[in-house]
C-alpha cells in the first residue's frame, strides 16, 4: 500500500510539475524535468520557506541555475570526485555571478544515509546549524540532492540576494 502511494504521489506531482512552463530562467518556475532526488530538494527548500515563514521573513524563490550548479557539486561529492565539502566554492560564485549578478551568496553542503525522505533532517540539521543563514536576507535558492554508490546522499542549498 506505501509504495502504490509513494508511486501514486509521484505521479501526481510529475504531472503538476511538468504542466509548468519550460523557462528556467525566471528563479520562480519549477523545471520540467523533476525525479524523486529533484523532489528531496525541494522538499528541503519548502521546509526552509516554512520555517523562514515563522520568523516573519519572505520565502527564497527555487532557481534552477542555482539548482543545477548545486546539482553539478553534489553530483562530484557523490561520485567521489571531491570529500564533503566546498571544493571550487570561488569558481561556482563567479559562474553564478555571470549569469545572476549577486551581492552575497552562501552554500550550505550535508550528507545523509539513509533515502530522500531525509530531507527532513538535512533541514533539521542545516536549521540547527546554519540558522542565521537561513534566515538572512537571500531571495533566491537552488537545492540539489545525489546519491552515491554505497547509498550516501549529498544535499547542497546555494542561496543568493541578487544586485
Amino acid at each position: 500500500m506505501k509504495k502504490l502511494l509513494l508511486i501514486l504521489v509521484i505521479l501526481i506531482g510529475g504531472i503538476i510539475l511538468t504542466s509548468c512552463p519550460d523557462n528556467t530562467t525566471n528563479p520562480n518556475i519549477i523545471p520540467k524535468e523533476i525525479i524523486p532526488l529533484d523532489l528531496a530538494a525541494h522538499n528541503v527548500l519548502m521546509y526552509i520557506n516554512e520555517f523562514r515563514k515563522e520568523n516573519l521573513l519572505d520565502t527564497l524563490n527555487w532557481n534552477a541555475y542555482l539548482a543545477t550548479t548545486a546539482g553539478v557539486h553534489t553530483k562530484d561529492m557523490a561520485s567521489g570526485k571531491y570529500e564533503l565539502g566546498y571544493h571550487g566554492t570561488e569558481a561556482r560564485a563567479d559562474s553564478i555571478n555571470k549569469y545572476i549578478p549577486f551581492s552575497v551568496n552562501y552554500e550550505i553542503v550535508s550528507t545523509t544515509k539513509g533515502n530522500t525522505d531525509d530531507a527532513t533532517n538535512v533541514y533539521y540539521l542545516w536549521r540547527d546549524y546554519n540558522r542565521n543563514a537561513l534566515l538572512a536576507n537571500y531571495k533566491i535558492a537552488g537545492v540539489a540532492v545525489d546519491t552515491s554508490k554505497d547509498g550516501v546522499y549529498y544535499f547542497m542549498i546555494i542561496m543568493v540576494l541578487p544586485k
